[in-house]
């Protein structure tokens, strides 16, 4: 599969821009023929730290000419220009990846992704395949053409909210927050969802 990985980070906006938001990506999913699969969520809610971001899209393309075809796509230029109206400016992070295996979409499991320049640990991934309610992480590098995308992206699903509250006290995870290695770029844990769920009641409060 080649995916798309889009993390939004959102000014003031109000419940039904962030409502409308959605809607456009759940749109995206059914109305843009080369889109195989994928899913997209908002943050969970607690305590932002840095690099958090609000809003994640994931789509799914059999290669890369299905991904091009679904950017000159009439509904992905109008959710993509309304989605830039809601960003903060210049802050939206992106990355194309391969991946074997039928489409990457879980609905009901919770999706935590980072986005690096220079590779994560390969002992970090170590740790996370084995935490508890793991279901699958992955470490890939960026295989598109967008010199704006970030380098690596660290996708990992787990089983439910609590499951990925505790991935946050992995010691490896931890120690990645201090290390010097690779710089995060942007990072969101959320719930996987096919379809748009009603809008969060504010996406940008440092605690919910």
């Amino acid at each position: 599969m080649f995916r798309h990985t889009a993390l939004f980070l959102l000014r003031e906006t109000t419940p039904d821009e962030r409502r409308t938001m959605l809607q456009g990506l759940a749109s995206l999913l059914t109305d843009c023929v080369t889109v195989v699969g994928g899913d997209f969520g908002v943050r969970l809610e607690g305590p932002r730290k840095a690099g958090d971001y609000d809003v994640a899209l994931h789509l799914d393309f059999e290669d890369p000419e299905g991904y091009e075809a679904y950017v000159r796509h009439p509904v992905h230029v109008e959710v993509s220009s309304f989605n830039a109206s809601l960003s903060v400016e210049g802050t939206t992070q992106r990355l194309d990846w391969r991946y074997e295996g039928p489409p990457r979409v879980s609905p009901g499991l919770v999706r935590h992704c980072e986005l690096f320049t220079g590779k994560p640990e390969e002992r970090l991934l170590a740790e996370l395949e084995s935490a508890e309610g793991v279901v699958s992480a992955l470490a890939v590098a960026d295989s598109g053409s967008d010199p704006r995308a970030s380098d690596w992206i660290l996708d990992v699903e787990l089983q439910d909210v609590e499951a990925a509250r505790a991935l946050l006290d992995v010691d490896g995870y931890r120690e990645l927050d201090l290390a010097v290695g690779p710089r995060r770029t942007a990072r969101i844990t959320h719930l996987c969802s096919p379809t748009a769920p009603s809008a969060p009641s504010d996406t940008r409060t440092d605690a919910n």
